[in-house]
């Protein structure tokens, strides 16, 4: 069925090494990078809603005391050697420098 749940195929797949991934996915999406050497699909994974989700994470903000939310867009992750996100960065209208969100 739809939406990952039920069906006969195995919950994810693993693709190891580059010629690997290149033959599941064809021609490289453009979230995907260029010396991509594994790839890991969940396909079954269950359904998200993207609406229910924002209003989680809102309803959370707002309990954690955020008293103004400041709209922005992903510009990149920073990451320390051994591969863990140390911040976030994000492009904020009217601002020249990303903003750095650390974890």
């Amino acid at each position: 069925g739809g939406g990952g749940g039920g069906g006969d195929g195995p919950a994810a797949m693993l693709f190891s090494g580059r010629e690997a991934v290149q033959a599941y996915v064809g021609s490289l999406p453009p979230f995907l990078a260029a010396d991509a050497s594994s790839l890991l699909v969940a396909s079954r994974a269950g359904w998200m809603s993207a609406q229910q989700m924002g209003m989680e994470l809102l309803s959370k903000a707002r309990d954690a005391g955020a008293a103004t939310l400041i709209p922005s867009s992903l510009q990149g992750v920073r990451t320390a050697s051994d591969g863990k996100v140390e911040a976030a960065l994000l492009s904020v209208p009217g601002e020249s420098e990303p903003l750095e969100v650390r974890t």
